[in-house]
């Protein structure tokens, strides 16, 4: 008995996952990753109209000072997303990625206790710095999970509805969260954000990445092919067998030449040439040599910051000049959606762009980038500039919105978002036309 059923276990185990298939598909793995930049959107957006409010009401602190912690919170924010994205765009290319994207809902349910709970401004910063490495984990880990699951012929199309989520998220969360607020009170916002984090716990927990789809799909091939192959090699056997007389001599292998040690000299002198950058972050170093994918960077940073100057500063600035509630807070939002849908038209196409020079990088510098690839490196990248982004905006915002006025900070930002315009126009899609010899030109794979 006990035989029987440790060999069901070990049968189980060994046993690929139900439903393999469309757990592992483009489809189920695209709309995870949706549904994981949607509650990011979601519990980022819900706590912009609130915290105008609940730092007075809940935290004690001074109307004059409600400026300085929204901004700041917003700064601690964009901080740990740039500076966790690097670590998990490392971790999530030489290992599994799906353990790092789950480890981002745990960070994020994190996030949202302490924003519950916490009543100091202390604990709501530690919030947001939870909320900052869930979000660095979610976009580099997550779209390398689509980079791997979709075509490259696909990919932009892709990356805009992976972002798009996102984009629902911000927009109709702060509506909902400022009327919620102002009716029902502010536990029962986070009622809501529970909610939204265990419905993604289920269509995370469902999704298998590709990498361990392929490896069960393997296994089950080379299971098939058991029979084929010990047939072949018994009659491999009895060959071998009968050709066992043949003359020593035959047998005997060539001595391999030896090693060529002015080229091994040479190698080691060159790699101790290259800078400490190079030597430690050999992947990174080639990457920011490509200016395509630099001011694709340079796009998200940009689109980025201006997002977040209007996160910081809006909710203050209607509360103060009209006195308006949250739910006032929150419905302002609804009258930028159209120009937000404009901007999520910016980000598909700078995505789509790095991973197509990722796709060139990788064919002149294999041997740098290794089995793993880049793309989850190269989102990083993409992710620490939307931390430095998000770090940057509500300083410039808050400040010049307290020492000036509405309108100059609005004209700041626009003399701010049209600096990047002409290299994202020269270099970034179709727009190129030097390219390095053998290099194929980026237009012609988009």
């Amino acid at each position: 008995m006990g035989g029987s059923r440790t060999s069901f276990i070990r049968d189980w185990w060994h046993s690929p996952p139900a439903y393999l298939g469309i757990r592992s598909s483009k489809w189920t793995i695209g709309i995870t990753a949706f549904g994981a930049c949607f509650t990011d959107g979601f519990l980022y957006g819900s706590i912009v109209p609130v915290l105008p409010f609940s730092l007075v009401d809940r935290s004690g602190v001074s109307e004059d000072d409600v400026q300085f912690w929204l901004s700041l919170l917003l700064m601690v924010f964009g901080l740990f997303l740039g500076g966790g994205a690097p670590i998990a765009g490392w971790a999530a290319d030489r290992g599994s990625r799906s353990t790092p994207f789950l480890f981002g809902l745990v960070l994020a349910f994190g996030a949202t206790m302490l924003f519950c709970f916490g009543r100091r401004p202390w604990l709501l910063l530690l919030g947001r710095v939870f909320q900052g490495l869930s979000a660095s984990v979610i976009y580099t880990a997550g779209l390398a999970l689509v980079a791997d699951a979709v075509g490259a012929d696909e990919i932009g199309a892709w990356m805009g509805f992976v972002f798009s989520g996102n984009t629902l998220g911000l927009l109709f969360s702060p509506f909902l969260a400022g009327i919620i607020y102002d009716y029902l009170g502010y536990y029962a916002v986070f009622i809501v954000l529970f909610g939204v984090i265990a419905f993604d716990i289920a269509i995370r927990g469902f999704m298998i990445e590709k990498r361990t789809a392929d490896k069960w799909l393997e296994k089950e091939s080379s299971a098939n092919n058991n029979a084929a192959d010990e047939a072949t090699r018994q009659t491999d056997d009895v060959r071998s067998d009968q050709g066992s007389t043949v003359v020593e001599n035959e047998n005997t292998t060539p001595q391999a030449p030896p090693p060529d040690e002015t080229s091994s000299l040479l190698h080691s002198r060159s790699k101790r040439s290259k800078s400490w950058i190079a030597r430690t972050f050999p992947t990174t170093a080639v990457l920011v040599t490509s200016p395509r994918l630099l001011f694709a960077i340079y796009g998200c940073f940009t689109h980025t910051m201006l997002l977040a100057c209007i996160d910081s500063i809006l909710p203050l600035f209607v509360k103060r000049t009209f006195e308006w509630t949250s739910t006032g807070a929150g419905v302002i939002f609804l009258t930028i959606t159209c120009p937000s849908v404009g901007l999520n038209l910016i980000l598909p196409p700078l995505l789509a762009d790095l991973f197509y020079e990722v796709d060139i990088l990788t064919e002149i510098h294999s041997d740098t980038f290794g089995k793993g690839g880049a793309y989850a490196q190269a989102y990083s990248l993409m992710c620490a500039a939307l931390g430095a982004g998000t770090a940057f905006g509500p300083i410039w915002a808050g400040v010049f919105y307290q020492e000036t006025n509405w309108p100059i900070t609005m004209a700041t930002l626009a003399v701010l978002t049209s600096l990047p315009a002409v290299g994202v126009y020269r270099y970034t899609g179709g727009s190129v036309k030097e390219e390095k010899p053998g290099r194929p030109e980026p237009g012609g794979r988009a």
